[in-house]
């Protein structure tokens, strides 16, 4: 039988050619580097905030550790989460990211979503495991504080539907709907009433959601607890009510409204 000399020329022909591609082919490093893309964390950091997927796989298809942080302990799914990039967070949890990362002020991704109202974001980590009720180091706030606080209604929403207690209490006692009150969101203290939260627990210094409302002159917050029941005889540790609260900042419209 003789050597078939058409055959080996093919091979040949077919060897060469994958030998030339893989010769071409960048590695993914190689080209981040012909995009003039600095392997560096702070640059890959900057291109999860800006949500370019593309360039953020080229970055951990080069070995970058994916849970790696910046001076501020940030990690790519905290800054995802805290940019606003869902997309960017569901890429990540694929890829293996961390779901409860805490940075320097003892925040996790889903505090700092539910903090600046980024509701899909808080409902993707939390079906990915983030717990709904989960504390930051600092002072104990759940998620469902901070978005009260921000008066994130859809947020708040979101939160609750996924099981969120309403009555959660801070290290000093504060609740979701002290802290709407403190902050003059009477939508937010109306959804938080609609879901059974209690408009009259205290904080350690004895303040109420009524008392900080009327402290800060939110005319339309007292309203609406008052419309609900809440409790105008109880006293701070100072031993006012809410009405010598309105009297001391001269509350004027506030102290009509107050029995």
């Amino acid at each position: 039988m003789g050597i078939n000399f058409s055959m080996l020329r093919s091979l040949s022909i077919a060897l060469i050619t994958i030998v030339f591609l893989i010769s071409c082919s960048s590695s993914p490093k190689e080209e981040l580097i012909e995009r003039e893309i600095p392997y560096s964390i702070h640059s890959f950091l900057e291109y999860v905030a800006k949500g370019d997927q593309e360039v953020v796989q080229l970055f951990l298809n080069s070995g970058m550790n994916i849970d790696t942080a910046n001076s501020w302990d940030e990690t790519a799914i905290f800054v995802a989460s805290a940019s606003g990039q869902v997309d960017m967070v569901s890429l990540l949890l694929r890829e293996g990211a961390y779901i409860d990362p805490f940075d320097v002020e003892g925040k996790t991704p889903l505090h700092i979503a539910a903090e600046r109202g980024y509701t899909e974001i808080v409902e993707t980590l939390v079906k990915n495991g983030a717990h709904v009720d989960s504390r930051d180091q600092d002072f104990r706030l759940t998620p469902l504080i901070y978005a009260s606080y921000g008066g994130h209604i859809e947020t708040m929403k979101k939160l609750i539907s996924l099981g969120a207690n309403v009555d959660a209490r801070n290290k000093d006692g504060g609740t979701p709907i002290i802290n709407a009150a403190f902050s003059g969101h009477d939508e937010a203290i109306a959804l938080l009433l609609e879901n059974g939260a209690n408009p009259d627990l205290q904080l350690s210094d004895g303040y109420t959601a009524l008392m900080y409302a009327v402290e800060q002159g939110h005319e339309n917050v007292v309203r609406v607890l008052l419309e609900n029941d809440a409790d105008t005889e109880l006293k701070n540790n100072e031993g006012q009510t809410a009405k010598d609260i309105a009297q001391q900042n001269r509350r004027q419209v506030i102290l009509d409204l107050l029995p």
